[in-house]
């Protein structure tokens, strides 16, 4: 049997007058409070990176809810 999850996409925006890791490290942990796990994020380094928001794909168990 296995539990059933949902997905979500975010765009995680970051300023740039404050350390761009840690702000998108706090945003992670406060999704994480809502039960939200990370399933995927590129951190490789390029423009993008520096100028606009980094997009993760996270996922969380839906509770109750199991296939089987």
């Amino acid at each position: 049997m296995m539990a059933r999850v949902e997905y979500r996409i975010e765009r995680i925006p970051l300023n740039r007058d404050e350390p761009r890791l840690l702000q998108l490290v706090e945003r992670l942990a406060e999704l994480g409070r809502q039960g939200w796990h990370v399933a995927s994020v590129d951190l490789t380094p390029h423009p993008s990176f520096e100028d606009g928001p980094v997009t993760v794909l996270l996922e969380r168990e839906l509770e109750g809810q199991v296939l089987g």
